[in-house]
C-alpha cells in the first residue's frame, strides 16, 4: 500500500519535472 503510493507520488513528481522542463524550453524558444 505504502510502496505503490509513494510510487504514484514519484510518477507525478516525475511528470510536473518533465513539463517545468518543457515550460522553460518553450519560453526560451519563444523570446
Amino acid at each position: 500500500m505504502y510502496k505503490s503510493k509513494y510510487s504514484i507520488n514519484f510518477n507525478s513528481e516525475q511528470i510536473f519535472q518533465s513539463a517545468k522542463l518543457k515550460f522553460l524550453l518553450a519560453q526560451y524558444h519563444f523570446d
